[in-house]
């Protein structure tokens, strides 16, 4: 597995910076589901997490479909714990109640970012410096 993510995450990283250049909001956001695990969030300027408890998370897989606990089981073994994704994360998103709950969590989230990031025009990928507008 580490050869494998050794050769694929260059290359999704260097997609990622053509994609970011490209984007002309206050920010953008980049779904990464091993983005702590990775080593990667230090490229990030924030990071946000979405968090639901363990057994709704597999409840919810297995209503989509996905019978095999044992899968998710493995899953989660290789993934950072619920903690560790919490202490790192800059924004937590609660996805423990219903789909109000989560948009209601959603636009506080969007919210603190947009004040966060309204200043910046772009970020250089390079030096991961933003610019401020009129300055």
């Amino acid at each position: 597995m580490k050869k494998l993510v050794a050769v694929l995450h260059p290359l999704i990283w260097a997609e990622a910076d053509r994609w970011l250049a490209s984007q002309h909001a206050a920010f953008a956001l980049i779904e990464a589901v091993v983005l702590l695990e990775s080593g990667a969030a230090d490229r990030m300027d924030a990071i946000v997490t979405v968090q639901s408890d363990l057994e709704l998370r597999r409840k919810r897989v297995v209503a989509r479909g996905h019978p095999d606990p044992a899968m998710f089981d493995a899953i989660v073994r290789q993934q950072c714990t619920d903690d560790e994704r919490i202490q790192q994360a800059d924004y937590v998103i609660d996805n423990n109640g219903d789909l109000a709950h989560l948009r209601q969590s959603v636009v506080a989230v969007h919210r603190a970012l947009t004040q966060r990031f309204h200043h910046v025009l772009q970020v250089d990928i390079a030096t991961r410096e933003g610019y401020k507008a009129n300055s």
